[in-house]
This record gives C-alpha cells, structure tokens and sequence, in this order.
C-alpha cells in the first residue's frame, strides 16, 4: 500500500540525535542513527535519514514496508521528519529495527567468497533474496522524483501495472543481514530497483503532485 504522507512522526533534534548525526553511519543515500535500537528486536527502532528529496525517503520506506512484510528486511515503524529548529531544516527518513551484521562465514556461505576476496561482487549461489525480492508487487510504490520545471513543485514517480521494474538490485554484502537468523536486504534507496535494458516508459508511470 502506498504511503499516507500526513502519517509521520514528528521529532525536535536532540543533542543526542545531533551527536549521532556527527559520528553515524553513512550510506550513499542515507544517515543510520541507531538510537539506542537493540538487534533482533522487533520493538526498538533505529532511524535512516536522508539527505536527499522527502520522496527518496518515502521510496525508500515503502519498499521497505513491502519487503518487511515478506520477511526479506527488517521491520519499520513510522515515517519520521527531525526538526531542526537551530538551522529550521527538517531532516526526513523513518524508523528501522535493527539486524545483525554479517560474519565472515556468513558471507563467506551467502556469497560464496574465498577467504582473500574482498570484493563487494553481488553473490553467485542460489539467489534466493534476489528472486524472492523480484517476486515483489511494486505497484503503486514511490520508485523516483522528479521536479517540474514550470512549478518547481516536486513529484513522485510511482510504479503501476506496466511497468518493468523490480527490486532485488544492489545486493552486496554490505548490503546483507541477518533478522532472527534470515538473510535480509538493509538497503531500499534507488539502487535497489531495477528495470529492463530499455529503461521505463512514460506509460509506466503515474505521478503525485506534492
């Protein structure tokens, strides 16, 4: 189901917060604060927060909802905007449970690596997560964001019947944990969708004015 944007939880930045901010964790799209969240428990939540547009996040969330609900990611609590009343920026992301980071001998069994190799390679044994994330019904669900160039008003792109896209991208093992010792995807930014060579087309897609 798609998201109710006004369903969001709405939180002031505290000096721990802002600590956090400081020193957390960073991904190509998103800033993890662990806030306090414990591993493995379905009733303590971390944040991801986005530096990018609201609707990277609200991608990002949804997709995440979808695959929690599959059991191929950890479960989600609300949408969350951080007001920063210092700078007054909001800060946009939503919470997480925390899963449990791979070991070596778990990579080295998900992906199928020798001891020496390092490389970041998406797994090549029996693609279980993958398939099962591609399986996924993404209709309706944020996939990207655009600007109109009149308005300057931002719009979601979101996915309907038609189109090719899927999830299942982006799994490197970095990627990979463990939730109640099931491999699970951590990781729902853009990279994560894919699509066919030729790219969507605009018969693919609907778009919501924000």
């Amino acid at each position: 189901m798609p998201l109710d944007i006004h369903q969001s939880k709405v939180i002031k930045l505290t000096k721990r917060l802002s600590d956090e901010l400081e020193s957390c964790d960073c991904g190509s799209q998103c800033k993890f604060l662990n806030n306090g969240a414990k591993e493995n428990d379905p009733n303590q939540f971390a944040i991801k927060l986005f530096d990018v547009e609201f609707w990277d996040a609200v991608g990002a969330y949804e997709r995440q909802k979808l695959a929690a609900a599959a059991g191929l990611a950890p479960p989600v609590g609300s949408m969350i905007t951080i007001v920063d009343e210092a700078s007054a920026k909001l800060l946009y992301g939503y919470e997480t449970c925390v899963a449990v980071e791979l070991t070596d001998k778990d990579a080295l069994e998900a992906y199928q690596l020798k001891p020496t190799d390092d490389t970041m390679r998406e797994w090549k044994g029996p693609h279980e997560l993958r398939r099962a994330l591609r399986r996924l019904n993404i209709r309706g669900l944020v996939v990207n964001d655009l600007q109109d160039e009149d308005t300057f008003a931002r719009f979601a792109i979101r996915a309907d019947a038609k189109t090719t896209m899927c999830l299942g991208g982006d799994l490197h093992k970095l990627n990979v944990r463990r939730w109640m010792n099931t491999l699970v995807c951590i990781d729902f930014g853009f990279h994560c969708v894919l699509t066919n060579r030729y790219g969507p087309t605009c018969a693919g897609f609907f778009r919501t004015l924000t």
